[in-house]
């Protein structure tokens, strides 16, 4: 099934960063939201979700330490 897919030079480069930002991402859920006005897109929005439980709830890193407590009496 041949098409073919013109695009406004006004729309390309909306396209390019949609295309990069899909990249970026590889797998995954990825939801934009673009506005668009008489067939121009005025607006760009990536969504990024973000699973808190993991990002900012989970230990980075444990330190452990030996210390001694000598008293001289």
């Amino acid at each position: 099934m041949p098409y073919e897919l013109t695009i406004p030079e006004e729309n390309k480069q909306c396209h390019l960063d949609i295309e990069e930002d899909i990249a970026k991402r590889k797998e995954g859920l990825f939801t934009f939201v673009l506005r668009v006005h008489d067939g121009m897109i005025t607006d760009y929005n990536l969504m990024e979700n973000i699973d808190a439980k993991t990002k900012y709830l989970s230990p980075k890193q444990v330190i452990i330490e030996k210390f001694a407590i000598s008293h001289n009496y």
